[in-house]
C-alpha cells in the first residue's frame, strides 16, 4: 500500500474532507463531508484517519455493489461564522 493509502495505481484518488472531533469519552471520531453516513472512530488521530480510509472505502464499496455512483461531484463548501457568545 502506497503512503496516500492507495492499493492499485491503476485506481483513481479522490480527496476526502474529514472533520476530526474530539469525543467526549475521550479519543476521537470523525466524518467525510463527501459521503453522507461516513464517520468513524479512534483512540487516536493515527487511528481515526485509519479507521476513516476503512470507511471510506466500504461506502465506495457499498455503491459499487449497488451499481450506483459515489456522491463525489458535489462541491464542498465551507465558510467561517462569527457569532457572539453570551458571557
Amino acid at each position: 500500500m502506497t503512503e496516500n493509502g492507495n492499493d492499485d495505481p491503476a485506481e483513481s484518488l479522490y480527496e476526502f474532507h474529514v472533520a476530526n472531533h474530539e469525543a467526549d469519552e475521550g479519543g476521537f471520531w470523525g466524518e467525510a463531508f463527501e459521503l453522507p453516513g461516513c464517520m468513524s472512530q479512534g483512540e487516536t488521530e493515527a487511528e481515526l484517519y485509519a479507521n476513516m480510509r476503512d470507511a471510506i472505502r466500504a461506502v465506495l464499496a457499498s455503491y459499487a455493489e449497488d451499481g450506483e455512483p459515489p456522491p463525489l461531484g458535489r462541491a464542498l463548501k465551507t465558510a467561517t461564522l462569527r457569532v457572539p457568545v453570551p458571557r
